[in-house]
């Protein structure tokens, strides 16, 4: 919500509650209701004001506003969340290329952190002593793999 929708608002809760608005007033709230829908807000204090004759605050607004969503899901079902495709649904083609960034970060963040740690205690990597420690053929290290496919 912007301020000029900020001040009609506390107009509309001027004409029910007699207050005086300044620049001040309008600032104020406009820093506690700046990520409201200025709809939302309008309907929150009108739905106020047939309840209470207290003056309304922005907390009030809030409350309501929070309210009013929570019962539009309600009634339409819909969460955000709910709203993402699932991994079943065949319209969603970017969910592998977001799989395999997702586990790239994921593995570049690992390496980072296992080098790290490596490189606090002085020992070696963790991976190059279970290869000293396990019997068997000798492991490939990263040279003699690369371009080589393994069977």
């Amino acid at each position: 919500m912007n301020r000029s929708e900020v001040a009609i608002l506390l107009g509309l809760a001027a004409t029910r509650d007699y207050r005086h608005i300044g620049d001040t007033d309008v600032l104020a709230w406009h820093q506690d209701l700046e990520d409201i829908e200025f709809e939302d807000a309008k309907l929150a204090v009108s739905l106020y004001y047939r309840e209470n004759t207290d003056r309304i605050m922005p907390a009030h607004v809030r409350r309501i506003v929070r309210q009013i969503r929570t019962d539009q899901r309600r009634v339409t079902g819909q969460h955000e969340v709910r709203a993402l495709p699932g991994r079943f649904e065949t319209d969603d083609m970017d969910r592998q290329i977001r799989n395999e960034r997702g586990g790239a970060a994921a593995r570049e963040a690992l390496a980072m952190v296992i080098k790290h740690l490596a490189q606090r205690s002085g020992q070696t990597a963790p991976l190059d002593q279970l290869r000293e420690i396990t019997p068997g053929p000798a492991w490939p290290t990263g040279d003699e793999v690369e371009g080589e496919v393994l069977p």
